[in-house]
């Protein structure tokens, strides 16, 4: 990034499977996880931390605190159910609203399903900094293999449709290949160019 116009983000993933509802380590290992995992990002040169694939408000409370706390930049993307809810029960909205006391640099959702995402996008004004990544798979998030279900060009189409509300940053994820970020950088280029 030295010498170029480009941020680093420190990606700190929760400290168990961001799949799991129910969660064996404790609270007091949780947060000494998190608050070391996220010292050594920002000791290493990350400009800020993505937090991602965050499933359980507890955990997601820890963080925004200490980020605040220390004042380190961060985003929060978090994960949902079919419902839009947290694997720890809270609704999405309930969650975005709480982050915003902790001014984060965007809140995002990722790993879910663009169906389960298009819920929320299409009842939602998203009038703050936002972003999301979607699961290109063909199951869903309880699969224990996971392959593509969704084609590079018709996820961008699927993109195309969230740039409509100004994302401040999109991506795939599971289930995704290289062409999926091919067909989104080559969406986004002609978006510029026009």
């Amino acid at each position: 990034a030295a010498g170029h116009d480009v941020f680093v983000a420190g990606s700190n993933p929760p400290a168990e499977d961001c799949y799991q509802a129910v969660r064996k380590t404790s609270l007091k290992i949780i947060k000494d996880n998190h608050y070391k995992h996220i010292e050594y990002l920002m000791e290493s040169g990350s400009h800020f931390i993505l937090n991602e694939t965050q499933s359980h408000f507890d955990e997601i409370k820890i963080i925004s605190m200490f980020c605040a706390k220390n004042n380190i930049p961060f985003v929060m993307s978090l994960f949902t159910d079919e419902d839009l809810k947290l694997l720890s029960g809270e609704k999405i909205t309930e969650v975005i609203k709480y982050l915003f006391d902790f001014d984060p640099i965007a809140i995002g959702v990722n790993c879910v399903m663009p169906g389960t995402f298009l819920k929320y996008y299409n009842k939602s004004s998203l009038s703050f900094n936002w972003g999301t990544y979607l699961n290109c798979g063909s199951g869903d998030f309880r699969d224990e293999n996971i392959s593509c279900g969704i084609s590079p060009e018709n996820y961008a189409g699927i993109v195309n449709h969230l740039l409509k509300k100004q994302p401040s940053f999109v991506g795939s994820c599971c289930g995704s290949t290289p062409k999926h970020t091919k067909a989104i950088k080559k969406l986004l280029d002609e978006k510029i160019r026009n």
